[in-house]
């Protein structure tokens, strides 16, 4: 299988889909597994990590838009 990319030569529609469609997916993944964790935390009903968890969630999506 050839995995590499020829930048200059390729279509910028196959780059897309070569590069950006499995980084969205894993962006998607963590996102989900970020979420589960959270939920988790929230049923031991101790405030201080609940906190800590929500924050975190904000902080990652606002790295995923650049801000």
């Amino acid at each position: 299988m050839n995995t590499s990319s020829n930048f200059g030569k390729d279509s910028i529609w196959s780059l897309i889909a070569k590069n950006g469609i499995p980084s969205m997916l894993t962006m998607v993944i963590v996102i989900i597994y970020n979420l589960a964790d959270t939920f988790f935390v929230g049923q031991t009903h101790k405030k201080n990590l609940g906190i800590v968890f929500h924050t975190g969630i904000h902080a990652f999506i606002l790295l995923i838009l650049g801000r």
